[in-house]
């Protein structure tokens, strides 16, 4: 399910992902308000339509934190890292 959400709180840890030579970017999306603490960090993914421009009308929430060791303090998840072995994720 594609979300249309308002990233304007920033992002951080962006990083590519291919699949089947298909460009992904996955990075550590604020949903929510960042300034006022009620935010929730979560990772998102969306296609790339060129190697700096991001289809955000795709954009996808595809790990939120819900763990207790994710939401203590803050709703974090951050740091999305590809695994890849001989070029297989």
């Amino acid at each position: 399910m594609a979300i249309r959400e308002n990233f304007s709180d920033g992002s951080i840890d962006g990083t590519v992902l291919k699949v089947k030579d298909a460009p992904y970017f996955v990075w550590s999306c604020h949903r929510g308000q960042a300034r006022s603490g009620t935010d929730e960090q979560s990772l998102c993914i969306a296609p790339l339509e060129t190697p700096t421009k991001i289809d955000m009308s795709k954009v996808g929430v595809i790990s939120q934190p819900r763990a207790e060791w994710e939401v203590q303090g803050r709703a974090i998840n951050e740091g999305p890292a590809p695994l890849y072995w001989d070029n297989e994720i």
